[in-house]
């Protein structure tokens, strides 16, 4: 019995669909590879994204209340 076109589909993903799963996470596994920036600088720039949250939530409260 034959299968339509959908029913393959469905079966089986579109050649696009995986290679850009594919393609895109080796891109992003490549790319994080390459970082030009150390280890320890991208931890200084997390601890500073989370005491400006912070400081930035404690503002917002102290306002609202």
């Amino acid at each position: 019995m034959p299968i339509n076109s959908t029913e393959f589909h469905c079966v089986f993903p579109p050649r696009n669909t995986l290679n850009e799963i594919y393609f895109g996470k080796t891109r992003d596994i490549v790319n994080g590879l390459r970082s030009v920036q150390s280890l320890s600088d991208g931890r200084q720039q997390d601890e500073l994204r989370k005491d400006l949250i912070h400081a930035l939530a404690k503002k917002n409260a102290k306002s609202d209340g």
